[in-house]
């Protein structure tokens, strides 16, 4: 049986949007290295999202 958090970290892991190589080549024309910033080789991009919520019962 899995917990809440373990929910909540499937749905956050499923709205990080992995960055295209042409995407990846102009932020790194900015100077911006997510890879560097963020500590791996990822290169991922957190997307803002909004969950709503209904109770049941």
């Amino acid at each position: 049986m899995s917990t809440l958090q373990d929910r909540m970290d499937r749905i956050r892991e499923s709205f990080v949007a992995q960055s295209l190589e042409d995407l990846r080549q102009v932020y790194l024309g900015f100077g911006i290295d997510l890879a560097d910033y963020h500590g791996d080789d990822g290169w991922e991009l957190p997307l803002s999202t909004r969950l709503v919520v209904r109770s049941l019962g």
